[in-house]
């Protein structure tokens, strides 16, 4: 397979080389696309969940479970998603 990158890209694959982090430019772009599939695949696995839980939510609902609405909740559920945000952003660093 021949591709044509953008200059930008190729000096960054040619650092990659240099620096001695992989063999030849096959194997930068090689192991760039097994993380863009990783991602995609996180990404996924992370919006099923959310269709889960959301899903998990509706049932309750219809099932006369739901709870009040108050700013306490609201602000419970603001930390939850900073934190939630926070581990992730240490994760992927």
């Amino acid at each position: 397979m021949n591709i044509e990158l953008p200059a930008e890209i190729q000096r960054m694959i040619e650092e990659k080389v240099a620096t001695g982090g992989y063999e030849n430019a096959a194997g930068v772009v090689e192991q760039a696309v097994r993380l863009l599939y990783e991602r995609d695949r996180q990404k996924k696995i992370g919006l099923d969940e959310l269709r889960r839980e959301i899903q998990k939510g509706i049932d309750e609902i219809d099932a006369g479970l739901g709870i009040e609405w108050t700013e306490e909740r609201l602000e419970g559920l603001l930390r939850e998603a900073e934190r939630r945000h926070a581990t992730k952003n240490r994760a992927s660093a």
